[in-house]
């Protein structure tokens, strides 16, 4: 899991704002309004079902918490830090010149930014190519469930596992429940390429984290809710298992939508100037909620970045609603901002062991419908309400849980997205990537500076010492830092012929391109870049640094 220090490069991570509509704002407001007149009360979910489990959940006290250290970035190959990382530091690190400069031009902010989920305009995008998601709410993975989830190492690992590849699941980063339990869910994603989108507190007001009312969001967010948004949001701001933050799980009971658009324009704000990598989210329900019935005024803030929808509507008076009368004026809205919707939670109850009650095979198909449905209607993921590890049985309308072996899992890991294509684990595409992308050999440290790719990159100055880099395109980029204690560096393609690449300059530059591969055969092709340990006469070191790479087709 990537935590780490204070970031001084901004506008990374999220595609560049689009224009604002050119559309009258309050024209828009009015259409939904009118939109709303004669659509009948949603379906809620009892007070008692899985997802509102009012049980106070008691952390282990006596667990340690784990090292911030045992987070840092992972690298598939060997890499020993070298012991006098401080002294060489100085060699490869920012020059005086350099130092607190803004980053290159040579990634601007429409520049695909490898591994965060962005967006650009209503459409998400995941390393430069449009994504959409369809998977499951896991509000029991940090601990809301009690032991009907398993929060174990094990337990997280065999959940992440069982998704389709760079797939989303949804949970809580509730402050009752602490940082150690978040640390071990995000770490967790990481190993198994997976994202996470967080809600930061409930709006419903259950799993111990209550206190959501009028007086809230007319000022009291400024207490005890920032001061826990500015604890949990910069401790994972470099991690690529953040799909995106949501402010609350269905923030409600704002006194009007000016109070609750307040609230979103200003913590969102705070967000974005604490993690500029990844997306927010309102974590709404729908425009029935007091406080979002205006549902794009209450979303047009700059800082937010994309709406969700919540609907149960399936078995609301065993109406079998496909889709949610409340998608039309959420998505109208979300179009009209150019901004991305999707539904954050959608339920339908099911069981294997009751007479009269729908299988669990029979809701699968249910939810195959909703998908496409939605997916092709302008959302941008679905995901279901929700996964434990323990299979329950309940026909109420309350119970729409999800365990292991449910026949959802696999349709969902299985289910063709319309119009996109599938991400899978397999090299990277066209698109431009750093160095945690890069399989190390040999003794490496690290380097920051803003005006690296991404704010750092690896340096080594032992001869052997090599990365390797597996891509999927015809031709492939080397950008890094050249200076006047740099040396050569042998590159060769698909184990082919080695050609000498000279990083040396008398004056120091970050991201500078210093090598162009002939084109290729379309297909999946290895660079690796070795250092030789030799230099030219002018240079003083052998240092070869590895920062960003660039493959196109």
């Amino acid at each position: 899991m990537a935590v780490s220090g204070p970031v001084s490069d901004t506008g990374v991570g999220r595609a560049p704002r689009t224009p604002k509509d050119p559309r009258d704002p309050h024209r828009t407001r009015r259409l939904l309004r009118r939109d709303q007149v004669s659509r009948p009360a949603p379906h809620h979910r009892n007070a008692d079902s899985g997802r509102r489990n009012t049980v106070t959940h008691e952390r282990n006290r006596g667990s340690a918490r784990p090292s911030r250290g045992g987070f840092r970035r992972t690298y598939r190959g060997i890499i020993v830090l070298l012991s006098t990382v401080v002294a060489v530091t100085g060699l490869a690190g920012p020059s005086p010149a350099t130092a607190g400069t803004a980053k290159s031009a040579a990634i601007a902010a429409d520049a695909p930014n490898h591994g965060f989920l962005t967006r650009s305009g209503r459409q998400l995008m995941l390393d430069g190519q449009p994504y959409k998601f369809v998977g499951v709410n896991a509000f029991g993975l940090t601990g809301c469930d009690g032991a009907l989830t398993d929060t174990s190492e094990a337990g997280l690992d065999a959940y992440f596992a069982s998704l389709r590849p760079k797939s989303i699941t949804r949970t809580w980063a509730f402050k009752p429940f602490g940082l150690e339990v978040v640390d071990r869910v995000v770490a967790a994603a990481e190993r198994h390429n997976q994202m996470v989108i967080f809600a930061l507190a409930d709006g419903a007001n259950y799993c111990a984290d209550d206190g959501h009312d009028a007086a809230f969001y007319a000022g009291g967010f400024r207490g005890d809710y920032l001061t826990w948004v500015r604890s949990v949001v910069p401790r994972y701001r470099d991690s690529k298992a953040v799909a995106m933050w949501e402010l609350m799980n269905e923030p409600k009971g704002a006194s009007s939508d000016t109070v609750m658009k307040t609230f979103f324009d200003e913590t969102a704000a705070i967000i974005k100037s604490l993690d500029p990598n990844h997306l927010v989210s309102s974590g709404s329900q729908a425009a029935y909620v007091d406080g979002t019935n205006d549902y794009a005024y209450v979303h047009s803030g700059p800082d937010i970045d994309a709406g969700s929808l919540h609907e149960y509507d399936y078995d609301y008076q065993n109406s079998h609603t496909i889709v949610s009368g409340w998608f039309e004026p959420a998505i109208e809205g979300m179009n009209a901002l150019d901004k991305p919707l999707y539904v954050g939670e959608v339920g339908v109850a099911a069981a294997d062991t009751i007479a009269g009650c729908r299988s669990r095979a029979a809701r699968a198909d249910v939810f195959r419908q909703k998908f496409d449905a939605y997916l092709n209607g302008g959302a941008t993921g679905v995901l279901a309400w929700s996964y434990r590890t323990t299979k329950t049985e309940n026909c109420a309308d309350s119970d729409a849980t999800i365990y292991p072996a449910d026949s959802y899992m696999a349709m969902a890991k299985s289910y063709d997205l319309p119009g996109v294509t599938d991400p899978t684990d397999g090299p990277p595409g066209v698109g431009r990537y750093d160095e945690e992308s890069y399989t190390f050999s040999g003794t490496w440290a690290a380097s920051a500076d803003p005006a690296k790719f991404n704010g750092d990159d690896r340096f080594t100055q032992t001869a052997g010492s090599y990365y390797t880099f597996s891509f999927t395109g015809t031709k492939v980029q080397l950008y890094a830092a050249v200076a006047s204690h740099h040396g050569i560096a042998a590159v060769s393609i698909d184990g082919g012929a080695e050609v000498d690449v000279d990083f040396y300059a008398a004056t120091r530059a970050e991201q500078h391109l210093s090598y162009t591969s002939p084109t290729l055969t379309a297909g999946t092709h290895l660079i690796k870049v070795r250092n030789t340990g030799r230099k030219n006469t002018a240079s003083t070191g052998t240092v070869i640094a590895a920062d960003r790479i660039d493959v196109t087709s």
